[in-house]
């Protein structure tokens, strides 16, 4: 017997001697603590089976009773779908989705990586690129994206265990044309500092005359809210 505080032989001759069992007292009981590290590469759902006899002098052994212990499935971390967000207008029908870095809590690498694309309004199914390489990014192919429609896509991550990402949270993006004319201020986008300008320019002027009648009233501001409305969901 090896002494676990020294590492040496106890001095002590009695020393690891249980006297005789007592139920009723517990004396003569004895237990073993000790640990294991599982080989590194074991998949998710390996069973570690554990089992020990004891023998006391020339009798029979005296078996435990096995315990089982599962290694657990990790899932990589859910991505972000970063670009085009935000009600991004794509100038093109084969925009290229962008998503965040992949990540793993336990270091397992990527093995696939899937992205969808939905309607905006109905959640209908554009597109689904299916398990690809691993990636971060991937193109629209030319066919499932029409002019003038709102979308929504997401992307999720595989790890070689097989093991799926949560599906990220969805990211909005527009393939409507922005409207030139109420964009008051040429600055790229139709916005809350375009509306003071209409509002400046009511009866006054027609600097804000966006039906060229002659004159900024009613029906530019009828058309400014659709131009408006028109870069939203």
């Amino acid at each position: 017997m090896i002494d676990p505080e020294t590492g040496a032989i106890p001095l002590d001759g009695t020393a690891g001697f249980l006297p005789p069992n007592d139920p009723a007292t517990g004396r003569g009981e004895g237990h073993v603590t000790f640990r294991i590290a599982p080989l590194a590469g074991l998949p998710p759902g390996t069973a570690l089976r554990n089992q020990a006899s004891i023998v006391f002098d020339a009798n029979a052994a005296i078996v435990t009773q096995e315990t089982v212990h599962t290694i657990a499935a990790s899932a990589p971390d859910p991505p972000v779908a970063l670009s085009p967000a935000a009600g991004a207008y794509s100038s093109v029908l084969t925009p290229v989705l962008y998503a965040s870095e992949y990540a793993h809590p336990l270091g397992t690498p990527q093995k696939a990586a899937q992205f969808e694309i939905r309607d905006y309004t109905y959640g209908t199914l554009v597109w689904d690129s299916g398990p690809r390489a691993p990636s971060t990014q991937i193109q629209v192919p030319v066919g499932p994206l029409q002019l003038g429609q709102n979308y929504t896509w997401r992307v999720r991550y595989q790890d070689a265990n097989d093991q799926w990402s949560p599906w990220s949270e969805s990211a909005w993006f527009t393939t409507k044309p922005p409207s030139a004319g109420a964009d008051l201020n040429q600055d790229g986008f139709i916005d809350r500092v375009d509306l003071l300008l209409l509002i400046h320019h009511w009866h006054g002027s027609t600097g804000a005359d966006l039906n060229q009648d002659g004159r900024t009233g009613h029906q530019d501001l009828f058309l400014f809210s659709n131009s408006w409305e028109g870069m939203k969901p």
